[in-house]
């Protein structure tokens, strides 16, 4: 849990025991924006709003493919279980959230990279620092009009970091 502190004006306002299903700091920062609105609004007389009720629906906030923990899931043959983490992380900051969670809590475990981007986004840019935490990356395309091919995300990549990648057009 965490402390959200505030003071404007001289007048203190504090909430404690924050927490939240979203992991990466700077979706703390996020929420802390919120909280600051919140406060905000009911010094502008929007009584009703009442910052316990905000603070709760923070700590039930659950975002399928965002920080998405999945443990003891059985392979392929059943003979072992595997743990995943699903992050559609798809900016500078997301990623460097995922990296940084990667690496404080998972540093010395394998990791697999299953990764794709839209055509739009810097594709190489934030896989580089992501592929030093990886035994392995596969590329793939994502569903959809705005998708990179697998080629074009390797093409992406400086050449040391393609030989780590495998290319697949799915990974259904």
């Amino acid at each position: 849990s965490w402390i959200y502190k505030r003071t404007t004006a001289g007048k203190a306002q504090t909430v404690k025991g924050l927490q939240t299903g979203i992991v990466p700091v700077y979706q703390k920062q996020n929420i802390a924006v919120a909280i600051t609105a919140a406060f905000l609004m009911k010094d502008l007389g929007f009584d009703k709003l009442n910052i316990n009720h905000i603070t709760d629906g923070f700590s039930m906030v659950k975002w399928p493919g965002r920080m998405e923990f999945l443990s003891g899931v059985k392979t392929m043959t059943g003979a072992s279980s595997v743990d995943f983490l699903l992050d559609g992380a798809h900016n500078v900051s997301g990623v460097e959230g995922l990296y940084e969670l990667l690496l404080k809590n998972y540093g010395q475990r394998e990791k697999i990279l299953v990764w794709g981007a839209m055509v739009d986004k810097k594709i190489g840019a934030a896989l580089i620092k992501l592929s030093n935490l990886m035994a392995e990356i596969i590329l793939t395309k994502p569903k959809g009009e705005r998708s990179a091919t697998a080629q074009q995300i390797a093409l992406s990549l400086p050449e040391k970091i393609q030989e780590k990648c495998e290319l697949t057009d799915s990974v259904e």
